[in-house]
């Protein structure tokens, strides 16, 4: 959902921006706008027909990898406005939303330390003009929006691990539960079709566990079940 929506955005966006562009006769940024627009229309076209999960992430890291080039890019272009490098700021949220906390990590560091050093540049060869502080404020708030990306998306991960282990495995045993077991019934059932293979099920009862339970009490029964 993610993904769809920066998609929406970029494509609409990309169009607006490049007739903004084209106003004021920045045809080079205009061209990269409109085909970053009409790339992000292809993957959105894609993305609504792919059933994997495999498949909407290698979606997500190549669109991520086009939109950090094309950022990138336009950040070292003399003709920006100045306003232009407050959209480095989404980088992270983008980058740890679609990729996850260690690709995202991975995207984000690679793509802050090409634009401060893009920035910089341009600042000692006053292709820019910043004051210091202004500088130093697009920096640090950079560094912010990084760090709670960062902190969020790793907190949502550990967060996701923890429920699926609770959605998956029997609390008293640890053994997977039912409904884990059912999922892997049916995909051994599917591989073992495929590769033309038989499989053997194996079941077993404990006879009389209740009397377990009422001479010794459920605590007891609880550890003859572990």
């Amino acid at each position: 959902m993610v993904l769809i929506v920066l998609l929406k955005l970029i494509i609409v966006g990309g169009f607006v921006f490049s007739i903004l562009n084209l106003l004021r006769d920045q045809y080079v940024l205009a061209i990269i706008e409109i085909t970053s627009s009409m790339f992000s229309l292809g993957i959105y076209l894609k993305v609504r027909n792919v059933e994997t999960q495999k498949q909407i992430d290698r979606l997500a890291l190549v669109y991520a990898i086009m939109f950090f080039s094309i950022m990138m890019f336009v950040f070292s272009y003399k003709g920006i406005s100045n306003t232009a490098y407050v959209w480095g700021v989404t980088i992270p949220m983008i980058s740890y939303l679609l990729l996850g906390s260690q690709k995202g990590f991975i995207m984000t560091t690679v793509f802050f330390l090409v634009t401060i050093a893009i920035l910089l540049n341009k600042y000692l060869l006053q292709e820019i003009h910043f004051e210091k502080v202004d500088l130093a404020n697009i920096l640090f708030s950079l560094l912010v929006f990084w760090g709670f990306s960062h902190s969020y998306e790793r907190a949502n991960s550990l967060t996701k691990i923890k429920l699926n282990k609770m959605a998956i495995y029997d609390k008293l045993t640890g053994l997977y539960n039912r409904t884990m077991l059912n999922r892997l019934f049916a995909q051994t059932i599917k591989k073992a079709q495929n590769e033309n293979k038989k499989i053997c099920f194996i079941s077993f009862d404990l006879d009389f566990f209740k009397g377990i339970n009422d001479q010794y009490g459920h605590v007891f029964g609880d550890k003859v079940l572990k």
